[in-house]
């Protein structure tokens, strides 16, 4: 059997399926944006940040237990100190991700924040 054909018969050479080439191709064009979901991270730390202050403030409860331990204790300088710890972790697992799966991390701290401060908003206007 001629070398080439061994070649081709390994699996990391073979040609990707369509699926998983439409997902790729998303991918990247998400992964261009990296800086503009890292400012979308700041954009709902702040929105979850004031709407859980405002929520708190006006007699609504925090629903995640570590957070209202957090807020009973230390307040809102240590639930923003606490923010802004998971904010680094964040950035620090982002710098050794390797480039093309590094993406999730912004989406991992801006999505769930965001549906979070949307979450406290409806509550607050209920």
């Amino acid at each position: 059997m001629p070398s080439d054909a061994l070649e081709t018969d390994r699996p990391s050479n073979r040609q990707p399926t369509t699926s998983s080439t439409r997902f790729g191709s998303a991918w990247s064009r998400i992964a261009r944006h990296e800086r503009s979901l890292w400012g979308l991270v700041a954009a709902v730390f702040c929105a979850d940040l004031l709407s859980t202050y405002h929520g708190v403030h006006h007699g609504l409860t925090e629903g995640n237990p570590i957070v209202r331990s957090v807020l009973a204790d230390g307040g809102f300088v240590a639930f923003t100190t606490l923010k802004l710890a998971t904010v680094c972790f964040a950035f620090s697992a982002w710098v050794v991700t390797p480039r093309p799966n590094r993406i999730v991390v912004p989406l991992g701290l801006a999505l769930p924040w965001a549906a979070t401060s949307l979450i406290n908003v409806v509550a607050i206007l209920a």
